[in-house]
């Protein structure tokens, strides 16, 4: 179950049923009917691929095989879109993309990167660009960012088939336009490492402090705009951690640096807990397992308070006017394991690797799940509800950021359990034995199948 206050709850489930060979594409041509396309690629075999690709779509298809042909052609005639290769003999894509941007009549002309080396030095220059496309391109992926672009209103293609589909999405950049100093408070490594490498591809290099503690030491070296807050954290929790911050500003002692928004993170997405984190001084609120979505949002609303008014200008001024917003629309690169009967949400999954994150999360989770499994079993037995509701709460945050929903919700139930008992001796024991085992059993299944994509990870990585 995946729950967001005021947008109601997710249920995932699992359900048997004859599979579906075909695969049926809905295009709209109209959409793109008559609008001009050039594709700039050394690579022959791509080139015709595009060119075709767009051409069934209604649009007119141009391709050339060198910047300077692209130049040529821009210098003479008129164009909607270009997609350009990123690595050419003649001239780079960066290189191109900058000289088309120089021609008078082609300031505003959207441009399309496409890249076969990931995306991790694309923020650099992604303020020349409309988009940034990985290689292997869908064709689905590839149509809806077209339309999105030269439509008059989006569209998703609908694909039926036997697989799942993933949709595409677009991260932005948004350290290009808002600056941020971004902090960081989680325990665990999972989580740390799939909120840094979501920063990271929004352009943000995140500090990270391991509990309220950390954050309170951070703060007395340096100046953040932001602060990323786990609720539940050993030695000092978020909402401890908050108060102290907001105190600090109200006391009246003088304090060199504009106080940080806080934003709250936490497994649980009820009223009571969102009231929690306002009333101990935080500002805004995301429900975990983060989602790329919301973590936009909130970031949206910040302001850069530890820039100087003429650094912020100057950000401003180098922004181009024409662009509105840096996207990399990122692609999967290869297929997750993950099907029907999988004890991990597909979905997730792709999100995790869509962001390079996947592996190192696995890897972290792997590492870490065993020990938190032994602790809820020793807890229970030792009647421990302080390690027991810790442990669950552990295991709960850490398997639903890798998508393990049905384990998720298991450790929920274990965790209500805990916090119901006021008393060690209150401990529902037969309930609280008969979700442990419930627990390790769907422990069991997730293990396997993170083996499962680890394995096809690393043979796809030898592969290429």
């Amino acid at each position: 179950m995946d729950a967001q206050p005021t947008n109601g709850s997710t249920f995932y489930f699992t359900i048997l049923v004859e599979s579906h060979n075909q695969l049926e594409q809905n295009w709209e041509p109209t959409l793109l009917k008559g609008k001009r396309l050039l594709v700039v690629d050394d690579n022959e075999s791509y080139r015709q691929i595009l060119t075709l690709q767009a051409q069934s779509w209604g649009m007119q298809a141009v391709a050339v095989n060198t910047g300077a042909a692209a130049l040529e052609y821009l210098q003479q005639s008129a164009c909607d879109l270009v997609l350009l290769e990123m690595q050419m003999p003649d001239m780079e894509g960066i290189d191109l993309a900058q000289a088309i941007h120089q021609l008078p009549q082609c300031k505003k002309l959207p441009l399309i990167m496409l890249t076969s080396v990931g995306q991790s030095a694309m923020p650099e220059f992604v303020r020349s660009l409309t988009a940034c496309l990985s290689k292997p391109i869908k064709q689905s992926q590839l149509y809806n960012l077209l339309v999105n672009l030269l439509g008059e209103d989006p569209l998703e293609v609908r694909l039926n088939s036997q697989a799942r589909r993933f949709a595409d999405f677009a991260i932005p950049v948004l350290a290009a336009t808002l600056p941020l100093r971004i902090l960081l408070a989680e325990d665990h490594l999972v989580n740390q490492k799939v909120a840094v490498q979501i920063l990271q591809r929004m352009g943000y290099q995140a500090d990270v402090a391991e509990n309220g503690l950390g954050v309170l030491i951070a703060l007395e070296q340096q100046p953040y705009d932001v602060i990323l807050m786990d609720m539940q954290m050993p030695e000092m929790d978020g909402l401890e951690t908050a108060r102290q911050i907001r105190n600090r500003y109200q006391s009246g002692e003088t304090v060199p640096y504009p106080r940080p928004r806080i934003i709250a993170l936490t497994a649980n997405a009820m009223e009571s807990d969102r009231q929690a984190c306002l009333n101990a001084g935080m500002d805004d609120y995301i429900s975990k397992p983060i989602r790329m979505e919301q973590l936009v949002a909130v970031l949206k609303k910040c302001k850069p308070l530890t820039l100087q008014k003429s650094q912020l200008q100057k950000s401003q001024d180098t922004e181009p006017p024409e662009i509105q917003a840096s996207l990399i629309t990122t692609s999967p690169r290869t297929s997750v394991v993950a099907t029907s009967r999988s004890p991990l949400n597909p979905q997730v999954l792709q999100s995790l690797q869509d962001i390079d994150a996947l592996e190192e999360a696995i890897l972290a989770y792997l590492e870490t799940a065993p020990e938190l499994l032994q602790q809820i079993k020793v807890a229970i037995t030792a009647l421990d509800l302080e390690a027991l509701k810790e442990a669950t709460h552990s295991l709960k945050s850490i398997s639903g950021t890798l998508g393990a929903m049905a384990l998720f919700d298991y450790c929920q139930s274990l965790e209500a359990i805990a916090r119901a008992a006021s008393t060690p001796e209150m401990l529902d024991r037969e309930d609280s034995d008969r979700i442990y085992h419930q627990i390790a059993l769907e422990f069991a299944r997730v293990r396997l199948a993170l083996q499962q994509e680890l394995k096809l990870i690393i043979s796809t990585a030898e592969a290429t």
